[in-house]
């Protein structure tokens, strides 16, 4: 924008290509002597008001530190009582996994309230070795410890916690081998009374089976064994060890297995676990450990393996389904499972279907019937749908799928609550339109498609290879106006 202060007799050759001769040339400097010292004056001053804004505000900020300071002093959080200021820190501990070893954990304003608050240090998840590990727990006083720790020597680590074992309640160690278990060899089942959750990822040696070691089995609620999802390793039991330690848990509510079973496993007796309601299993192909489970309550199974499978009668755990009727989740991850096989197998789930493989389109007409008959619909009693990474079904197949399965008001047959499908392809139809009804009525639905490839023009589009040398000379290029 041209300055009001100033004329000029060259505003028809201003933003043009036009080369002026020398005498205008001249004339033009001599035109700008005045508004380049104008220039000069308006630097300055704007200099001295920064000056000036910066020193001003420098006091402010001196000034809100000083109220501000004083303004804590009379807080109503600090007139809190010390009782309720921990009842809202403690409830601020993750619910989910351990206190890590950080000041910020436990959280908390007032040393005098954390010290004196022994549930805020009656977690901990160790990753490293030192003196603070028995100064956090000996701050617990008497309370049940739930301890964790991954992925270190931890021989001198556990002499430390031995003498905590009396309270130990919840107890997770992912351990490089046996050897680390060494200063365990101290105690008895009698020396862990409190002991209710145990997970363990070693390497055992064939003279330290796992049921020797010093737990009361029959009092374990929860039980994780070489199976950590949030880490790389993954370290196998034998079948035969696993059903002996299981066979010693009668209470046991949850439990994880990674199981070994290249060796031919003999018919084992029965294993009833009355209370198990979640189990979760990874590469055993051995029917026979599953034919020795008697699981009456089995809610939730999770079976996962790298051999393959293309016919029913080769699959594993098919033998546990036939005494686990109350089945509301399985979720299967093998290599390879055919129509028919994921048809049977889902036979025996209620609410819950997910599976982590590609299915052909058939799987869809599996949950959908022509007729009202309960009996010829697969999971009348399905809710919940997930379809992890289908491929081949067609989006006019799952919007059939989905009207038939959330429309109908049959009885004994339950209207889909929740769909969640992510289709490792990209989208044929946008098929939410046709679902607004049905998620008026309360259907929740969560599609995810493969990524269309990114459409954005590019004038130099595979110009500049990525082994292309070529640069340009600067990178003021391009910058003169070309009419």
């Amino acid at each position: 924008m041209e300055s009001p202060c100033f004329s000029t007799p060259y505003r028809d050759l201003l933003h043009t290509n036009t080369i002026p001769s020398d005498a205008e040339c001249q004339r033009i400097h001599e035109l700008l002597v005045g508004p380049r010292k104008q220039v000069v004056n308006i630097s300055d001053e704007i200099e001295r008001l920064q000056g000036l804004i910066g020193d001003l505000t420098e006091k402010r900020d001196h000034l809100n530190s000083f109220i501000d300071a004083h303004l804590a002093l009379v807080s109503p959080a600090r007139r809190l009582p010390e009782d309720i200021v921990a009842e809202i820190f403690t409830a601020a501990l993750p619910s989910d996994r351990n206190a890590t070893m950080s000041g910020a954990e436990p959280p908390c304003f007032s040393p005098i309230v954390a010290l004196s608050t022994p549930r805020l240090w009656a977690t901990l998840h160790i990753v490293e070795m030192t003196k603070v590990v028995h100064t956090w727990l000996s701050r617990s006083g008497s309370l049940p410890l739930s301890i964790s720790m991954v992925d270190l020597d931890v021989s001198k680590l556990l002499e430390t916690l031995i003498h905590f074992a009396g309270r130990w309640k919840h107890l997770h160690l992912l351990l490089h081998s046996h050897r680390s278990f060494a200063p365990l060899a101290t105690l008895a089942a009698d020396d862990v009374p409190l002991l209710q959750s145990l997970g363990s990822s070693a390497s055992f040696p064939s003279t330290a089976p796992i049921p020797d070691f010093p737990v009361r089995w029959h009092q374990l609620r929860h039980l994780s064994i070489g199976h950590d999802p949030g880490h790389s390793k993954r370290v196998f039991a034998k079948a035969g060890e696993v059903l002996a330690v299981l066979r010693q848990c009668p209470d046991l509510e949850t439990c994880n297995l990674a199981i070994q079973s290249h060796a031919p496993l003999p018919v084992q007796a029965p294993c009833q676990l009355d209370k198990l309601w979640q189990l979760c299993i990874t590469d055993v192909y051995s029917p026979e450990f599953f034919r020795a489970l008697v699981l009456p309550n089995l809610r939730s199974l999770e079976y996962s393996s790298a051999s393959i499978v293309r016919d029913v009668n080769t699959l594993a755990f098919a033998p546990l389904l036939t005494s686990a009727r109350h089945i509301q989740r399985l979720s299967l991850g093998v290599s390879s499972l055919s129509t028919s096989t994921v048809e049977l197998t889902i036979q025996w789930v209620v609410r819950s279907f997910g599976r982590d493989r590609d299915a052909d389109a058939g799987i869809a007409a599996l949950f959908t019937s022509n007729t009202p008959d309960p009996s010829t619909t697969l999971c009348p009693r399905l809710q919940v749908l997930n379809l992890l990474q289908f491929s081949a079904i067609s989006d006019e197949a799952l919007l059939e799928l989905i009207r038939t399965r959330s429309g109908a008001h049959v009885d004994k047959v339950a209207r889909l609550s929740s769909i969640r499908a992510t289709l490792a392809r990209r989208m044929q139809i946008d098929i939410m339109p046709s679902l607004q009804s049905l998620i008026a009525d309360g259907l929740s639905v969560c599609l995810h498609y493969e990524p269309h490839p990114s459409s954005l023009y590019s004038p130099a589009e595979r110009l500049l290879a990525d082994d292309s040398d070529w640069m340009p000379i600067s990178s003021r290029w391009g910058e003169s106006n070309i009419a």
